[in-house]
């Protein structure tokens, strides 16, 4: 399953972006039963071939975890 948040390489993801995007995998960890922690892979990840698509540079892998984090707590993701 993939999900794009549109910028331009040059701009960070708005924070609502982010939010949409944590929102968004909790409501499908939920629908389908997955645990905490989920496996999360970038562009860089997985675009084949290698070095075909990048994450925004100022991509906060970091705070996204995080709102994500706080995001399965409320949603009572089981794994936490």
């Amino acid at each position: 399953m993939g999900w794009e948040l549109e910028c331009l390489d040059t701009q960070a993801p708005t924070f609502q972006q982010i939010d949409s995007l944590a929102d968004r995998i909790c409501q499908r960890a939920r629908q389908y039963a997955w645990r905490w922690p989920f496996v999360i892979y970038g562009h860089y990840g997985v675009a084949v071939p290698p070095e075909r698509k990048h994450d925004p540079i100022s991509f906060d892998w970091g705070g996204f975890m995080g709102r994500l984090y706080v995001r399965a707590r409320a949603m009572d993701i089981p794994g936490l």
